[in-house]
This record gives C-alpha cells, sequence and structure tokens, in this order.
C-alpha cells in the first residue's frame, strides 16, 4: 500500500511528518541531533499512559515500527503518534474560530480538567525540599539570563519604567520573594515534587477536535527536560501561552530608549504594544486570565503557582533570547527582541508577587 509523508514541521532537533497509510494517520517523529531527547520523549509518554488512567485518556497512542525499513530512519530514533484531528488551542484563537464570549466557559472546562490532570502526578511524590529546588532553578535561570549582552538593562543602575510605573530590580524582587516566610513554609507540605509528570500544558500541545466537547482535548509533547519539578509548572505552562504566542509570531513591539545613544536619563522606559487584531488579543486575554486557576487553589498552591510561572517567565527568557534587534517599521526607538519582552514580563510579576502574602 502507498505511503504518503507530509513534513509537518522541521527543526534541528526533529523531523515530524504525518504518514498516511490507507485510512491510517499517523505521525512519525525523527531525531535530527542525537537520539537521547526523543527517546526519553516517548518513554514518558508511555510513563505516563501506563500509571495512569487520566493520562492514557488525554495522551495519543504512541508506538514504534521497526519494520519500516528508510534511509531516513537509519541511525536516529523515531517513534510514532496517532495522528489526532482538530487543531490546537492556540491555532483556534489565532484563526478567530473561538469567539470571545465563549471564551470564558471553555477556559474554566480547560483548567478544571488540566488540575484534574495534573493532580495524577502526585502519584510520582520524591522527599525533596521544595524551597532548595525553586531557589536553584530560578537562580540558575537568572545567572544565565544576566549573561545575555542585550538584558544588561536587568542589573544596571538605571530605574525600570515599565508601562508607565517603575519596577523593583529582578534580583532584588527574587530575594524577597525567596526570603519570606510564606516561602520557606513550603517545606512543611505534605510532599508535591514529582520525578514523572507532562510539565507542559501549553496551548500548542492542547489539541481539540470538537468545540461542543473540549474536555476530551489531546495533550503532546511532554516537556522531558525535568528530572524533579512541582507539577504547578505544567499549570504555568498553560497560561504562558499568551506571552510565548505572543512572542513567537512577533505579534508585538517594545518602545523604549535602551538603544538611543544620546541617551543621559537615568531611567529606562519600555512600553509594549501588542499587534494581534483585537478580537484575538480579546480571546486570548480570557482564556489564559491567570485569575481562572487562583481560585480554584489554596494559600499555598497560589504561592507554588507564582513560583511555577515566574520560573517560566525566566526560562523564557533563556530559551527564546535572540543576538538579532529587529527595529521595528526601522525605528531605532521600536524594537522586537524575544530575550527583552520576556525580561519585562519577568521583572513586572516579580515585583507584584513579591509584594503578596498568602
Amino acid at each position: 500500500m502507498k505511503k504518503n509523508f507530509r513534513v509537518i514541521k522541521s527543526s534541528e532537533n526533529n523531523l515530524i511528518v504525518s504518514l498516511k497509510e490507507g485510512k491510517n494517520l499517523d505521525i512519525l517523529k525523527i531525531a535530527q541531533r542525537g537520539n537521547a531527547s526523543l527517546q526519553k520523549e516517548y518513554e514518558t509518554l508511555l510513563k505516563l499512559k501506563k500509571f495512569s488512567k487520566v493520562y492514557n485518556f488525554f495522551l495519543p497512542a504512541v508506538y514504534t515500527n521497526k519494520r519500516i525499513k528508510s534511509v531516513l530512519l537509519k541511525n536516529k530514533f523515531h517513534f510514532f503518534q496517532k495522528l489526532q484531528p482538530g487543531l490546537t488551542l492556540s491555532r483556534l484563537i489565532q484563526k478567530g474560530i473561538i469567539k470571545s464570549n465563549k471564551v470564558r466557559h471553555m477556559s474554566e472546562t480547560l483548567v478544571d480538567v488540566l488540575i484534574t490532570i495534573m493532580q495524577e502526578d502526585f502519584k510520582n511524590c520524591v522527599n525533596e525540599k521544595p524551597s532548595e529546588l525553586f531557589r536553584k532553578l530560578l537562580m540558575m535561570e537568572f545567572q544565565n539570563l544576566i549573561k545575555r549582552p542585550h538584558l544588561y538593562f536587568i542589573t544596571s543602575k538605571s530605574n525600570l519604567k515599565i508601562e508607565n510605573k517603575y519596577y523593583n530590580k529582578l534580583e532584588n524582587s527574587l530575594n524577597k520573594i525567596l526570603s519570606k516566610k510564606n516561602f520557606l513554609d513550603l517545606d512543611k507540605q505534605d510532599q508535591f515534587l514529582v520525578d514523572l509528570g507532562h510539565f507542559n500544558f501549553h496551548g500548542e500541545n492542547i489539541i481539540i477536535s470538537d468545540l461542543k466537547a473540549v474536555n476530551k482535548f489531546k495533550l503532546i509533547d511532554p516537556d522531558t527536560r525535568w528530572k524533579i519539578l512541582d507539577p504547578m509548572f505544567s499549570m504555568a505552562r498553560y497560561f504562558y501561552t499568551y506571552s510565548h504566542d505572543t512572542a513567537e509570531k512577533k505579534n508585538y513591539y517594545i518602545k523604549s530608549n535602551i538603544f538611543d545613544l544620546k541617551n543621559t536619563d537615568k531611567n529606562f522606559y519600555f512600553n509594549t504594544k501588542i499587534l494581534w487584531s483585537k478580537e484575538v488579543d480579546k480571546v486570548y486575554k480570557k482564556m489564559f486570565d491567570i485569575n481562572l486557576v487562583k481560585k480554584k487553589i489554596n494559600k499555598f498552591e497560589k504561592l507554588r503557582f507564582n513560583l511555577s510561572y515566574l520560573l517560566c517567565l525566566m526560562r523564557g527568557i533563556n530559551s527564546n533570547y535572540e543576538e538579532k534587534i529587529t527595529f521595528f517599521k526601522n525605528k531605532g526607538n521600536l524594537l522586537q527582541n524575544n530575550g527583552i519582552f520576556f525580561s519585562l514580563l519577568a521583572i513586572k510579576y516579580a515585583h507584584q508577587i513579591s509584594y503578596e502574602e498568602y
């Protein structure tokens, strides 16, 4: 029987193609640069499906097939995943398929289901101190990002004015957060750190085939780079979707004086303009409103969410950092740079939660 291939995505790490054989549709993932990462993804999917009936329902079937012979696959780890009909949550929003008057109920439903999935991870708890883990992970990201040339403003002595409001230095906010009693009290809670989970409820990983049954979505692409983590990070990745998609699609520009050679002001200012259409932006903001999860969890869970979301933003700085500065419409004070974009979000969020009481 004839097999039809179509490339879906190609990167330095993986090649992803759809494979059609008769009526059967599958996704084939092929490692491009070393086999370890993709093999770990496959093994993680199998473990999640095996230990949890909940995960087994929401994760697509995966399998290997050694009978397929191809030069393309020689010495490269690969696996098959059942192709899911429908579109990702992010694509549904970007295409304008989800309307703003329907989005709140839809997001409430998704958040409830995602919390249920996340809670399955607690079957894999490990005996580690949460305060030590969060401190290590947050400060590791901080030490990496301050080495980035375009982010010099993070450690400069200049004041930072973002959206017409002054914010504390990121390091000062971090020190304040990590020295609070409620942060240290996390170690007194029941164990919640785990060594197995999905950790990646991003909108591009949620595939919806029926808008009338959004609770029956499929979940793909776990993040396997973590050895131990708080399952709440999975929820943080869901709410991180709006910022990530905005940066990935370059649907923003930042008005700033950081590259103004004539600037003698002691203040750096940043004003971000979002470029999604009005309706799409409205849907994004309603879909990924952080208050949707915060009203469903207790005070210590809120603290864990805040720490996880801040970690998400800070990791986003380093993961999406780029040397290139794009000057929007060739104007020296209008720029696009994902590292700077995420830095501003992290500075604002760290400042905000450093003043929160639990």
